[in-house]
């Protein structure tokens, strides 16, 4: 049986007006799966940006490198997420989560 507990070091601490207005934006289940990773591989490890691998998020996610490509581009076209640096296939790409959700486009993309 799982139990998880929060003493253990074991969470992410985030605001909950972020995680309301991300559970009022429009996304995908995709979408949705792959903010929240993001979110734990950032504030998860205190930090404000990380190399995120469409392979590594695949994995997560269960689904295909193309398709994480096209739902981590969805969501930085919505500036929910922030690509910050490519390494041009030597390292993944570093991404950052957006807190500021004025900025965010709400509406519905394409399903993914």
């Amino acid at each position: 049986m799982a139990s998880p507990q929060t003493d253990k070091g074991n969470f992410t601490k985030i605001s909950n007006e972020i995680l309301e207005r991300l559970a009022q934006c429009r996304l995908s289940g995709k979408e949705f799966q792959a903010a929240i990773y993001v979110l734990r591989l950032t504030y998860g490890y205190q930090r404000k940006e990380a190399e995120i691998s469409s392979s590594d998020l695949g994995e997560q996610m269960d689904a295909d490198a193309s398709d994480v490509r096209k739902v981590l581009g969805a969501l930085c076209g919505r500036n929910i997420l922030v690509k910050i640096s490519s390494h041009k296939g030597v390292r993944p790409p570093v991404y950052l989560f957006n807190k500021d959700w004025d900025t965010w486009a709400h509406g519905r993309r394409a399903s993914l």
